[in-house]
């Protein structure tokens, strides 16, 4: 009884973390640029079709920002699975809920980051951005418009 209290108070927590994260971010302006060279040192999401990944430079994470059950249900090749949640929390609340992976990265690693549809990876990219990273894409149409390119 005692440990299916704590989880049920745990999962209610994460809940609200998640519910006031997103809350939060619905309140941030999205800036879109195109891809090309600037002498701005803001940096900035860029948005990008899946065709376009493939054109990215070489060395680009593909970060897959659903749940465990949906990356293991059909997820881009070399893509690495941290959701939207987990992703949230470790960069509002705590770095311990991210993957020793993600810990080591540099803020200057080219990240991609993909979804079903398009609507999670865009928060991604910009909790990225915010995070430090300089150069962070979000692929367009997500894994539905990947698998109707058939790539």
């Amino acid at each position: 009884m005692g440990f299916a209290l704590t989880y049920l108070s745990l999962l209610v927590v994460v809940k609200w973390l998640f519910e006031g994260a997103i809350a939060r971010l619905n309140h941030v302006p999205i800036l879109w640029y195109p891809m090309i060279q600037s002498s701005q040192s803001t940096p900035t999401v860029v948005d990008l079709s899946p065709a376009d990944l493939a054109q990215a430079p070489n060395g680009t994470l593909l970060i897959d920002v659903r749940s465990g059950l949906e990356y293991f249900t059909g997820h881009a090749p070399g893509a690495r699975n941290l959701s939207l949640p987990r992703l949230l929390l470790g960069l509002g609340v705590s770095r311990w809920f991210l993957p020793q992976w993600f810990r080591e990265l540099t803020p200057d690693q080219p990240i991609a980051v993909i979804c079903l549809t398009a609507h999670r990876s865009p928060i991604a990219a910009r909790q990225l951005v915010k995070a430090g990273f300089t150069t962070v894409y979000n692929i367009t149409g997500g894994m539905v418009e990947w698998r109707r390119l058939s790539l």
